[in-house]
């Protein structure tokens, strides 16, 4: 007897077996499988894999990924390996970028570069710098280097400069009058 359907278990039938990829829950329903089966029992991908066949991402162990998880791309072997830091995904390459995290965008070279107002990280993300900030360390961006117009730095803060004030509604210092 042959079992088919993937969402019932054909116990009743004679058939104790779900379709491959479907895997028997408690009461006797199949579930599609999130992962893989191994010995009947739904195991899940490692974290680089979006989809797998296997427990390991190793193509000369027969199983794999079969689609990497965003961040991650197909390399040699089937392995799924860390896209660079400022790819959001890549592909091919961890330096060929398909899309760009936070501040960032697509040049003609496949890379990600940041957008005006922000700066890259050490590990190549892209940071805005505090709004009241002209510039600031990319490390910190919280911490100002230095101040836009009527501003002053004080403690790595930008305030407004003496005789200006800070208006809450528009965040610009704005001169005092009279």
């Amino acid at each position: 007897m042959t079992c088919s359907g993937p969402n019932k278990n054909l116990e009743d039938e004679g058939c104790n077996v779900c379709a491959p990829g479907y895997e028997v829950d408690d009461i006797g329903d199949c579930y599609k499988c999130e992962g893989f089966v191994l010995e009947g029992s739904c195991k899940p991908c490692k974290s680089a894999c979006k989809t797998c066949d296997g427990p390991t991402v190793f193509v000369d162990s027969g199983f794999g990924c079969l689609e990497c998880a965003d961040g991650y791309y197909q390399g040699e072997g089937n392995a799924c390996l860390k896209c660079d830091a400022n790819c959001d995904t890549c592909e091919k390459d961890s330096t060929l970028c398909t899309s760009c995290g936070d501040g960032g965008s697509l040049n003609g070279k496949l890379e990600c570069v940041c957008d005006e107002g922000y700066l890259t990280t050490a590990v190549g993300k892209c940071v805005k710098c505090h709004d009241s900030c002209a510039t600031c360390d990319a490390e910190a961006p919280d911490e100002c280097t230095e101040c836009g117009e009527n501003r002053s730095l004080s403690d790595g803060k930008c305030i407004c400069s003496e005789g200006w004030l800070l208006n809450e509604r528009t965040k610009e210092c704005v001169e005092c009058s009279g």
